[in-house]
């Protein structure tokens, strides 16, 4: 991942760290896992624990 893509990565997740609802579920029978959009061409997606009030990050794709 270019040094780019990942300083993107960083700032929307301290984004979604504000607001994790900024994000889309991925199904809507588990809105816990969650997906969003990074830089140009980037996808993270990762699962919301509310009651904890963290993110955990399981997948990342850079398409660069």
């Amino acid at each position: 991942m270019p040094a780019e893509a990942f300083t993107a990565l960083v700032d929307r997740l301290l984004e979604i760290g504000d607001d994790p609802l900024d994000s889309t579920p991925v199904r809507a029978e588990e809105p816990n896992f969650r997906h969003t959009t990074f830089g140009d061409r980037g996808i993270v997606a990762f699962y919301l624990d509310r009651p904890r009030r963290t993110i955990t990050v399981y997948d990342v794709l850079w398409a660069g």
